[in-house]
């Protein structure tokens, strides 16, 4: 049930799958299905002794030594095809470990290749091999780049790096002097099936490289979780544990009845995003903690490296010459493949350090840092190095911003290869919300054909202040109802909508909130906003940078009503995942770039939202999704504004196909869905 298209012009085209789970994923054509029965060592290219290590770490891990499933299968094919390759899909725990050990044995296998390569020829240069002729002009000696960081892997949170590490280092063996495999007496296996009893002759203690600085690693990346439900440390992590490891106390941890199992496994042990690593190779050791110019791996975050290439740190100290601040990028410069774990993570971070660190990549240094110009790879002195580098990207959901980056920096002549996915409405998270039997509008706010993205934030916005406006009308309207005796009811117990009272309003992006932060406090300032809500109540705000105390109060003021509008920010609602109570009618100023906030929002605030709405004109059609022609969007206990831009968004919330329906330039500009009859 899976399909691919034949790759156009370097690049793989996907097909449909017909499977339940909608995912486009290459299957069918030859060499991907020989590369689901075949092994990691036949895929990637590794030695005997690193798929002995390979082995050894899937079965800790509980996972088999093979490559199983599709998507595992098709990041395998796709990494040792040298092709760019970008995971866009929801993965399990288990698949997200199995991509992570791919890359990891591609990370290591690659420096390894290519240290080997370099040893050899510095054997040739000295004249210790078979005395013949060398040529130094040729490319036969030009294995190098202009520093020697090969690999750079991309981290949101130091519980991905030490999960990525703690691979490398479970996959890093001892280099013999000769390429051979060699066995446990040290003769060369090549003339031997190399059978699975064969395989055991090779001691672990002389196959696996020793770690310098292990504790220091384990003490500044590792912290037990204290979820009974996450199995991800390992028995070696438990015996590296050691009693300085540091005690951190989270504020999502203090109710674990109401956080999600995703929740629990993406903030699990030590969440801290300023972090950076080097880890260099050598013939039997692996030192952790080298210097960026020794390395030829390094683990970061976007946000360490951000710091470090601002010249605002090098090494701990302040830097004072300007010189070195331009310099600072050189490590950089001979980058062969980029892995970007967490890319949906960064999302909710700060994307633009991700821009500035990968912007800056294989650029050619401003000093020579004692490199041999005449072993340095021609295509690197040609500025052809961003050609050349593999980049992978992993992320939960497709994003715009992700495709745009990946368009801008991602240059490699091998291709790209996508695994994206399909949502199916029985799949999209409305399906979660229609048994709370609330309509949910969703009203475009591109009324001319003229939108673009730069204009877009402001049609938003001003689409917000008409609903401002249309919130006074409401207000004016429900005060002559109270003085004729017909007012609505004013209890949490879903009654009738009674002006502003109660609006909760979800902005995704954090300076959009700010925009509205500021119009809101200069409208009550002015008084005007009294007038829309026909009271003084006025409104307050969460964000992720509130304090714990300011968010407390906040909640309970809104839910008691003392508060009429509740600004609220998507990225405060990822971390804390937080209930907020009391919300009467609910607004998405945009649709969140994560589905999950969207119907817990709903769902949470269900017993309160009112369900006594009136439109206009609705659709006879049985199904959840309507197209109305209606202008009074006040009235709805659930509002989402979006525009053409939104598409990947919508698609997580209402489906593929239903919201390209709803960004066409033809299309409706109102949608109401709800619970068929």
């Amino acid at each position: 049930d899976l399909g691919v298209a034949p790759p156009q012009n370097g690049r793989d085209g996907l097909a449909d799958g017909d499977g339940d789970d909608g995912m486009l994923v290459l299957g069918t054509c030859c060499a991907w299905a020989e590369a689901r029965r075949a092994d990691v060592r036949a895929i990637l290219g590794v030695s005997l002794k690193q798929m002995l290590a390979w082995r050894e770490m899937r079965s800790r891990a509980g996972l088999s030594a093979g490559v199983r499933g599709d998507i595992a299968a098709a990041v395998a094919v796709g990494l040792s095809s040298m092709r760019d390759v970008m995971v866009a899909c929801g993965l399990s725990v288990k698949e997200e470990m199995s991509v992570r050990h791919l890359y990891s044995m591609h990370a290591v296998a690659l420096v390894t290749r290519a240290r080997q390569r370099v040893v050899k020829n510095n054997v040739k240069l000295k004249g210790g091999s078979d005395g013949a002729e060398i040529d130094r002009e040729g490319d036969g000696l030009r294995d190098q780049g202009f520093t020697r960081a090969r690999v750079l892997v991309l981290a949101p949170m130091k519980n991905v790096a030490y999960d990525v590490v703690r691979n490398i280092m479970a996959l890093a063996v001892r280099d013999d002097k000769d390429e051979a495999d060699k066995d446990k007496n040290g003769n060369p296996c090549e003339q031997v099936v190399r059978s699975d009893a064969n395989a055991r002759a090779l001691d672990r203690e002389d196959r696996v490289a020793q770690v310098k600085n292990k504790n220091r690693f384990v003490s500044e990346f590792y912290e037990k979780d204290s979820n009974p439900d996450d199995d991800d440390d390992s028995d070696e992590a438990e015996e590296d544990e050691e009693e300085t490891r540091p005690k951190r106390r989270r504020e999502h941890t203090s109710n674990k009845q109401i956080i999600p199992a995703d929740h629990r496994h993406r903030f699990r042990g030590n969440t801290d995003d300023d972090f950076r690593l080097g880890i260099a190779f050598a013939r039997k050791t692996l030192k952790l903690y080298s210097d960026f110019y020794d390395s030829d791996v390094i683990v970061a975050s976007p946000l360490s490296l951000r710091r470090l290439l601002d010249g605002s740190e090098k090494n701990g100290t302040e830097q004072s010459d300007a010189g070195e601040k331009e310099s600072a990028s050189d490590f950089l410069s001979s980058i062969e493949l980029c892995v970007v774990d967490g890319a949906d993570v960064m999302l909710m971070q700060a994307w633009d350090h991700v821009q500035y660190v990968l912007e800056r990549l294989n650029r050619v240094p401003k000093h020579s840092h004692n490199v041999d110009f005449s072993r340095v790879r021609e295509a690197f002195l040609d500025k052809h190095a961003k050609q050349l580098r593999q980049t992978v990207w992993l992320s939960a959901h497709e994003s715009p911003l992700i495709h745009a980056l990946a368009r801008s920096s991602c240059r490699n002549i091998a291709g790209e290869l996508r695994l994206i996915q399909s949502i199916d409405e029985n799949a999209c998270a409305m399906r979660r919300v229609l048994a709370t039997a609330i309509p949910q509008l969703f009203q475009s706010t591109a009324k001319t054909s003229i939108l673009s993205i730069t204009n877009a934030p402001d049609a938003r916005f001003g689409r917000f202040l008409e609903f401002l406006k249309s919130l006074a009308i409401l207000t004016s309207s429900s005060s002559n109802r109270v003085l004729s005796g017909g007012a609505d009811k004013d209890d949490h117990g879903g009654g009738g909508l009674r002006g502003a009272d109660g609006t909760l309003v979800v902005i995704p992006s954090y300076f959009e909130f700010v925009r509205v932060r500021n119009y809101l406090a200069d409208a009550q300032r002015s008084g005007y906003l009294a007038r829309v809500l026909g009271s003084d109540k006025g409104f307050t705000s969460v964000n992720e940078y509130s304090a714990a105390g300011d968010v407390t109060r906040a909640r309970a003021r809104f839910y008691h009503g003392r508060v009429a509008v509740l600004l609220y920010t998507e990225r405060a609602h990822y971390y804390y995942r937080r209930v907020i109570r009391g919300a009467r009618r609910l607004v998405f100023y945009a649709p969140p770039e994560n589905a999950f906030v969207y119907h817990e929002l709903i769902t949470a605030s269900a017993p309160t939202l009112s369900r006594n709405t009136t439109t206009t004109r609705v659709s006879a059609d049985p199904s959840h999704r309507s197209a109305v022609s209606v202008s009074n969007s006040e009235t709805q206990a659930v509002t989402c504004f979006y525009d053409p831009f939104d598409r990947l968004k919508l698609a997580r919330i209402v489906g593929s196909q239903v919201a390209a329906d709803m960004t066409r330039q033809d299309a409706k500009q109102v949608f109401l869905f709800q619970h068929g009859e």
